[in-house]
């Protein structure tokens, strides 16, 4: 029961520092 849960927090982690990467080089790009 736990299972699904830990797999959508972590695919949820993944998608939540994948945008920060993206908008990182976003601020890099436009400095």
């Amino acid at each position: 029961t736990y299972l699904p849960i830990v797999s959508k927090m972590s695919k949820i982690g993944y998608a939540v520092s994948f945008l920060t990467l993206l908008v990182a080089l976003l601020i890099l790009a436009t400095l």
